[in-house]
């Protein structure tokens, strides 16, 4: 599957590309799963900018929305990242 932005005139402001799931924007990044069909269960979460480059490379196994400077992520433990990708 593939999965691209578009802003309120319907136009690709970040180019479709192979995707397992992808968020909205929230606090300018979303949440995005990259991968390709043969990749299916094995891509980890990143979030893209609005540029459509990545803010913080894939590396979790969950994401969600982006809530003020900080992410919460649940694993087994709670993980916190800050917007640099830091942990």
């Amino acid at each position: 599957m593939c999965a691209g932005y578009i802003d309120h005139s319907g136009k690709f402001v970040i180019k479709p590309r192979h995707v397992e799931n992808a968020a909205s924007f929230s606090q300018g990044l979303a949440a995005f799963k990259a991968g390709t069909n043969y990749s299916y269960g094995k891509a980890k979460w990143g979030y893209l900018d609005k540029e459509g480059k990545w803010a913080i490379k894939p590396q979790f196994d969950t994401a969600g929305n982006f809530v003020a400077l900080l992410q919460l992520q649940f694993f087994s433990t709670k993980k916190v990242i800050a917007r640099s990708g830091a942990t």
